[in-house]
């Protein structure tokens, strides 16, 4: 058997089902069937009905002959009784009879045959009526195509799928259809042409009848509104706060809560009618307590109901933690556990800490907004920052403004060991020890920094200390040297690639005003020195504090004013000395500086001074102005060639030229 180009095309894509009542609705399985069709060639035979017409393709039967008799399909025989049929056997392909030539034979298609009466299982009433399909009432042949067109192929896929769900469930009466046409063929060929004609009448249906129409359910995507949250006074006692979502359902579903972002500090429940209760941590609460704005906090909680989601920010007042008096235990709670990069920002007031306030959280930023941190304990008065990366702005730091002096790293005001910290617009008022003490850190910034009155250095860089900047610092009424840069031998590492821009100190109560004593790579720029117990500017390794030795320091332009005013004490406005064994003092440069005021008491103006077993070389005064005075310009005790100096003028007159 074959079919057209159209319907083995069909075949080949799955929707045979379709395609096949095209041209074969009236067709019989190979194995029942007593007429072969007429471009199949035909087994020999004894019979004179039996022998092939010649005639052209695509004619109907020749003059005389049978009509093509309507063969069941594969699949109603399948669902015959007789078990015999029910059991395929295998064929012997037809051979050629001799009389008939090999040019005019027409090669079997078995896999089309196959293929197609499987796929006719479906009635034919079921096919869509857009194809214009008319069962033939004659034999097979290859034909004209269809005229009529096959339609959408969607529409064929469809309704081939539609076909074949039907042939499953009609399996029982297309069997019984089968037998009885089967017997009418064999009983007489006149039978076959009703048949026929009533496939005909039932091949054409509308697509309408196989496509129900189906009404489509919108679902609502937004069943949840987000409301008000209703949010309660926080408990006295525990700072819990209780309230309630308020997210209205227009739906049936269920509403599950879920909490998408916890507040920083404290946790939050949600029940499942919306209500919820936020329970600070102590640290916030401490924090509501010393910040100017985090005295509230807020939680963010996702609704769900099926599809429909919404998203309410709640946020709720923090109860803080009450101080009264000492605010040693808040502040430090705060300094200690902030989480890592955050900024605090503390309110306009005056806190009072008994105790260190130590700052350990790296990357901390704190601005303090006015406020002042004072100390009450000259023995625990330090703030530390022991932290990398803090910053410290806008903030008051203070202590007893007499007393003793001390010396420990707790006793100082404002320590610094952590590196990379950025200090800027900070006042020291009064120090137990040093205003600020720069110990061992490294890459720091220092900036608009103010000390008044502290008990020692005002600015001290020790420790090993390097690679800073202090800019713009400040110092009044020191009790020792105003910014100083000290390097102890038993520190161990000796401070470097530091440097001082535009300092000034105004008096010191003992000391001196800007210092190296011990260190490499250290200069100060544009100084402006004043009212120093000792000498204005002082480079020097000291034997009696054991420091270690000078190199390559800078000392370039300013004004030294009223120094040396001690008269105990003999140093001139400016002292270079090398006193410590084995340290010795090399590569100092002086230069652009103007000098005035300084007392007859002082001895000199410039002092360059080695003592036994220590040395100094590539000693440099340029360009230094003295005013009028009674005072010798220059002294010194060293080989003339470990320094020079030119430049030197005293009252505009030139000394050294």
């Amino acid at each position: 058997m074959c079919v057209g180009r159209v319907g083995a095309l069909a075949v080949a894509l799955g929707i045979g089902t379709a395609i096949a009542g095209m041209g074969t609705a009236a067709a019989a399985p190979e194995a029942t069937s007593t007429a072969p069709h007429q471009n199949d060639p035909k087994p020999a035979s004894p019979k004179a009905d039996s022998k092939p017409t010649n005639k052209p393709k695509g004619q109907g039967p020749a003059a005389g002959e049978r009509p093509q008799r309507a063969k069941p399909s594969r699949a109603q025989g399948k669902t015959q009784q007789n078990p015999t049929a029910a059991q395929p056997t295998k064929k012997t392909p037809p051979q050629l009879p001799t009389d008939v030539p090999a040019a005019a034979a027409t090669p079997p298609k078995s896999v089309q045959v196959e293929l197609i009466s499987t796929a006719i299982s479906t009635p034919a009433a079921q096919l869509p009526a857009t194809a214009g399909v008319t069962t033939p009432t004659g034999p097979l042949t290859h034909g004209a195509a269809p005229s009529a067109p096959l339609g959408a192929p969607i529409a064929w896929t469809i309704a081939a799928w539609t076909r074949r769900a039907s042939s499953q469930l009609q399996s029982q009466p297309v069997a019984a259809t089968s037998q009885t046409t089967t017997a009418a063929t064999e009983s007489t060929a006149t039978t076959a042409q009703p048949m026929a004609a009533a496939a005909t009448d039932t091949s054409t249906t509308s697509l309408t009848t196989l496509l129900k129409p189906v009404t489509a359910v919108k679902t609502n995507l937004n069943s949840l509104v987000a409301g008000t949250p209703t949010i309660g006074t926080p408990d006295s006692t525990t700072g819990a706060v209780s309230g309630s979502l308020n997210v209205t359902n227009q739906g049936t579903g269920t509403v599950t809560y879920t909490v998408s972002s916890q507040p920083t500090y404290g946790t939050v429940t949600v029940n499942a009618d919306g209500s919820f209760t936020y329970t600070p941590t102590q640290l916030a609460r401490d924090l509501s307590a010393v910040s100017a704005n985090q005295n509230t906090s807020s939680f963010t909680v996702l609704a769900s109901s099926g599809s429909s989601k919404v998203s309410e920010t709640v946020s709720v007042p923090v109860l803080a933690t009450p101080i009264t008096g000492d605010s040693t235990a808040v502040l430090q709670d705060v300094f200690s556990n902030l989480k890592p990069g955050s900024t605090l920002t503390l309110a306009p007031k005056t806190f009072y800490h008994s105790g260190v306030l130590q700052i350990t959280v790296s990357g901390l930023t704190i601005n303090g907004n006015g406020a002042t941190l004072q100390a009450t304990n000259d023995a625990t008065s330090a703030v530390e920052t022991l932290a990398d990366h803090v910053t410290m702005s806008n903030l008051t730091l203070g202590a007893n403004l007499t007393g003793p002096r001390y010396y420990a790293d707790e006793q100082h005001k404002l320590l610094i060991e952590g590196d990379y910290a950025t200090v800027s617009n900070v006042t020291i008022n009064g120090a137990a020890g040093a205003g600020v003490y720069v110990l061992g850190a490294g890459w720091f910034n220092l900036t608009g920094i103010t000390v008044n009155n502290s008990r020692a250095d005002g600015i001290s860089m020790t420790g090993g200390a390097h690679d800073g900047v202090v800019n713009n610092p400040v110092t009044n009424n020191t009790g020792d040297d105003g910014v100083s840069v000290v390097s102890y031998i038993h520190d161990g590492t000796i401070c470097s690639n530091i440097t001082i821009n535009n300092p000034i100190v105004n008096g010191t109560t003992w000391g001196r005003g800007v210092t190296v004593v011990g260190g490499q790579n250290i200069t100060y720029n544009n100084i402006k020195v004043s009212n120093t117990n000792g000498a204005g500017i002082y480079i020097a390794s000291e034997p009696s504090y054991d420091t270690m030795r000078v190199s390559n320091v800078i000392v370039n332009g300013g004004t030294v004013t009223g120094a040396n005013y001690n008269s105990g004490v003999v140093h001139g406005a400016i002292l270079v000395y090398a006193g410590n064994a084995g340290q010795p003092v090399t590569g100092v440069t002086i230069e652009n500086i103007s000098v005035s005021g300084t007392p007859l008491t002082a001895q000199r103006e410039i002092g360059l001074i080695q003592e036994t077993g220590s040395s100094m070389s590539g000693i440099v005064f340029k360009n230094i102005s003295f005013d009028k005075t009674a005072l010798p310009i220059f002294y010194t005790n060293t080989p003339s060639g470990s320094y020079s100096a030119s430049g030197i003028t005293m009252g505009g007159t030139t000394i050294i030229a």
